[in-house]
């Protein structure tokens, strides 16, 4: 029963699952790492679906939260990697071309 509901999520949801998460990440294949991580987390975490809601829309909010997380942790390495390289002024960039 659980497989039969799962590749039937798939089937139907994977392209909005897709959409959603290129939308915050912007990049297809952390997309996919999102996505797949997303279908993998809640494979896991099925039990704890209490059936609320669609299926579908709780797999579209985890495959949300995953995306949201790895924005996240994008930009704080952004932010490690700037703040670790020397700044440099226009004029050192021309002085080291003499």
């Amino acid at each position: 029963m659980k497989e039969e509901l799962f590749s039937q999520l798939i089937d139907e949801s994977l392209p909005m699952l897709r959409s959603v998460a290129y939308r915050i990440l912007g990049n297809a294949a952390d997309a996919d790492d999102a996505v797949q991580e997303a279908l993998l987390r809640a494979w896991k975490k099925f039990g704890s679906f209490t059936g609320k809601a669609k299926l579908s829309s709780w797999v579209y909010r985890v495959t949300a939260n995953i995306a949201y997380d790895m924005l996240r942790k994008r930009q704080r390495e952004e932010k490690k990697l700037q703040a670790t390289l020397p700044e440099t002024t226009p004029e050192d960039d021309n002085s080291s071309r003499i």
